[in-house]
């Protein structure tokens, strides 16, 4: 896996990439892989995923953060953002407006 020797079917990718498949895959093989075959051979690390999982999960509430793992991105689960999110669309949209304006 960390080789970059061209072979057949081999896929070239960054050490960064390889970096990230090998963070993830832990992840991705409890999630995909068939769970009692996965569980059987490897409870270990089963169990030091549920860990981590609950580990990240606390500090997540420590802090006061929404779990939103399944979408990829952690959003503060307060509505002060909003209001920011509101104050670009406004923005957004008076561009938009005086642009068309300007050719009349």
């Amino acid at each position: 896996m960390m080789d970059n020797k061209p072979t057949t079917g081999s896929i070239e990718t960054t050490v960064a990439a390889k970096r990230k498949f090998a963070q993830e895959s832990l992840e991705y093989n409890i999630k995909h892989c068939d769970k009692n075959m996965f569980s059987t051979l490897f409870p270990e690390y089963v169990e030091l995923y549920e860990t981590r999982e609950k580990e990240r999960k606390a500090r997540l509430a420590e802090m006061g953060v929404e779990d939103t793992k399944d979408e990829n991105k952690v959003v503060p689960s307060n509505k002060a953002g909003d209001i920011f999110t509101f104050g670009a669309g406004f923005v957004a949209v008076l561009s938009l407006l005086f642009a068309f304006l300007r050719f009349f």
